[in-house]
């Protein structure tokens, strides 16, 4: 989150992205102060390395005033960060954190997709033929 002075005092336009504008603590406070029934704002896609981020502007006791998630792990295969996830499940709320998968997915003995479906290709083909002749 960005302290910077901008619009107003409060936000300032993001002129990397052209669509979105960085925020900072006297906003956010506001919108919770304004919002007797918001506790926290959940945000996303922004780079985090562990995936996630927690803003606290209270007590380090109190619930994150902000929390910041990114589920891209490794985002555009050069940030080496963490992928995270929110779930929220009977007013648990658990964040879960996942790396890239390392490997792509390979087929036993060396094979590649195309040698490997031909035996159902040809058996679905031979099935499809014997119907029309019939």
């Amino acid at each position: 989150m960005d302290e910077t002075e901008g619009i107003k005092g409060e936000y300032k336009e993001n002129d990397l992205r052209e669509c979105a504008y960085f925020f900072g603590r006297k906003p956010l406070k506001k919108l919770i102060k304004n919002n007797p029934g918001l506790l926290s704002v959940f945000r996303a896609h922004q780079v985090k390395e562990n995936g996630y981020e927690m803003h606290k502007f209270g007590k380090s006791s109190a619930f994150p005033t902000c929390i910041t998630v990114f589920s891209a792990p490794n985002y555009c295969g050069s940030y080496a960060n963490r992928g995270a996830i929110i779930i929220l499940k009977e007013n648990n709320l658990k964040l879960q954190t996942y790396t890239q998968d390392e490997g792509n997915f390979r087929l036993l003995d060396g094979h590649n997709l195309f040698s490997w479906s031909m035996p159902f290709l040809a058996d679905k083909v031979t099935t499809m033929l014997l119907y029309i002749v019939n």
